[in-house]
């Protein structure tokens, strides 16, 4: 029987400037069982080396998870000039692109040692296993001007070899994988409330408009419909031409102390108007009313990291003729639906090193024959990410 997983290859003689100088007949490839995991998973694959004749003497896989964005300032410049000191110089409009990028998690496996620091001619097969934390958070990658900035939460495992003239190991590949959160326990968040008062053109009260709203849970897939409660209570002598519900997503991308800032309208609805001294909800004793917001499929998920924070909240409003009504904001985790892949375009990077990657793919291969130079190394707990997706990240 063949099993199917996911593979890359690359050939030693086209990383010389990053390994020395190897014949073009050797070549190292890295397989995974498969191309997406969810937190918790245990990620198993293996490294295949085909080698001639070379030196090596350890090689080590290493799970990896990065945050790295890319932002483009515009900003500017001024000409230099031959000219005397107190003419003015000219200025002009120049575009710097900053970089940065910030660990998520990182484990480390030493798989094989040569003995003598010498591969003989043939082909060796080692595996590895790095088991997936829990909270990790999904992959994902957004953009706040589309070409101009870019962010990214990506995880991969890396292969290392260290040669007897090394001092540390040098990477050789990066291999993409896909990695879903996992969606807690459901829990039902309280009432949020606020009120306006009514004013005449004397500036006199007369009743108020009273509003809550509240999500029917803390956290939904992207693909799911997003379902709250509300309940109005309109005790002034004008009509509240109705409540707009509007979900919306910040988007705050940083690179070196640069950043850039977007919010994006996502989905909005509009519930009916309310005569004066009409209501519905706990105020005058019947149900609150039910809303259903379907937003667009996204490939990415609410999360608050240095580098990276995605933040999504509804806000609910009641309208007048007189203008906006009493607000409410509900924070909202929003997680990505294993129905909508993170974007698959992998953009050149300053972390990369100039290291080859690039995104699984299916491979079939026969049973896998392990070398007798493999190391077995016993099960270990798995490394906790150093943040996770946070239900109302903080802006700060």
């Amino acid at each position: 029987a063949t099993a199917s997983i996911c593979c890359h290859k690359i050939v030693w003689s086209s990383l010389l400037g990053a390994m020395g100088s190897f014949a073009s007949h050797n070549e190292v490839s890295v397989s995974l069982d498969k191309s997406r995991y969810s937190a918790g998973d245990t990620v198993k694959g293996y490294v295949k080396i085909r080698a001639s004749q070379t030196s090596v003497s350890d090689v080590f896989v290493k799970l990896h998870g990065e945050v790295r964005t890319l932002v483009r300032v515009e900003e500017m410049r001024e000409v230099p000039s031959h000219e005397d000191e107190g003419t003015a110089h000219p200025v002009e409009l120049t575009s710097r692109e900053f970089s940065d990028h910030e660990r998520v998690v990182e484990e480390r496996r030493l798989v094989a040692r040569f003995p003598n620091s010498l591969v003989e001619k043939g082909e060796y097969c080692f595996p590895f296993e790095f088991l997936l934390h829990s909270t990790l958070p999904s992959s994902c990658a957004v953009s706040c001007k589309e070409g101009e900035d870019y962010g990214a939460l990506l995880y991969s495992v890396e292969v290392h070899l260290l040669k007897p003239s090394s001092f540390a190991p040098e990477i050789v590949h990066r291999t993409y994988f896909d990695v879903l959160a996992g969606v807690p326990d459901i829990v039902t968040p309280a009432w949020t409330e606020n009120y306006q008062d009514g004013t005449c053109c004397f500036c006199l009260s007369h009743g108020s408009i009273n509003l809550s709203a509240r999500l029917v849970k803390d956290a939904f897939t992207s693909t799911d419909p997003i379902i709250l409660e509300c309940q109005v209570s309109n005790q002034t002598s004008e009509n509240v031409n109705g409540v707009d519900i509007s979900i919306y997503e910040d988007r705050i991308l940083t690179a070196e102390s640069r950043g850039e800032i977007k919010t994006v309208l996502l989905a909005t609805v509009a519930m009916p108007a309310i005569p004066p001294g009409m209501g519905f909800g706990q105020w005058d004793g019947t149900s609150p009313r039910i809303a259903e917001v379907h937003i667009p499929p996204t490939g990415h998920c609410s999360m608050s990291a240095r580098c990276i924070k995605l933040r999504h909240y509804v806000q609910v409003q009641a309208t007048t003729a007189r203008g906006n009504g009493p607000t409410v904001e509900l924070p909202l985790t929003l997680h990505r639906s294993p129905l909508v892949d993170p974007a698959q375009n992998v953009r050149p990077h300053s972390a990369e090193m100039g290291i080859v990657g690039s995104p699984s793919h299916d491979y079939d291969l026969n049973p896998l024959k392990v070398s007798t130079i493999a190391l077995k190394y016993e099960a270990t707990e798995a490394v906790a990410p150093t943040f996770g997706i946070f239900n109302a990240p903080s802006m700060e």
